[in-house]
């Protein structure tokens, strides 16, 4: 603590402003390594989740202009989930062969406005994207496809 007395400065426990000192200096550096292994961890769950839908909105979108895969999807019943008989084989092939190798992904074709969801249980984070397939140059009947994946 400071005091002037005689137009000097007078310097008063010193011991306890040595301890505050410490502390403060202690608890700045618990509060930056704590703040750094926080930073460590969410960056790569958002890059990771980032990569997954990403490519998944790759996928999907080059099924979406795909006139063969549209007309597939199209002529498919709904809903038609990945192991049924009715979905599409050749779209299936292609999600599996585009797809990551670190992914799991399963697909649904669904009617537009219906509850779709995954008909598996999986205990791990799932990314889901769709696209809507409403038309080709014959048949106007709308179908949504989305595209589950999962990392293995």
């Amino acid at each position: 603590m400071l005091k002037y007395g005689n137009g000097k400065m007078i310097w008063n426990n010193k011991k306890g402003d040595i301890n505050l000192v410490e502390a403060f200096i202690a608890i700045t550096l618990i509060m930056t390594i704590v703040l750094l292994i926080l930073q460590q961890n969410a960056p790569k769950k958002e890059t990771i989740s980032e990569e997954i839908y990403s490519n998944e909105i790759g996928l999907l979108r080059a099924i979406q202009i795909n006139e063969t895969y549209r007309t597939d999807i199209l002529n498919t019943g709904f809903p038609s989930y990945w192991d049924d008989s009715s979905f599409p084989s050749k779209l299936k092939t292609e999600i599996e062969t585009k797809k990551p190798s670190y992914l799991d992904c399963r697909a649904k074709i669904c009617e537009i406005n219906q509850i779709c969801s995954l008909e598996e249980e999986i205990e791990k984070d799932i990314y889901m994207q769709s696209i809507f397939i409403s038309a080709d140059a014959t048949t106007y009947s709308p179908r949504e496809l989305k595209l589950f994946c999962w990392e293995k």
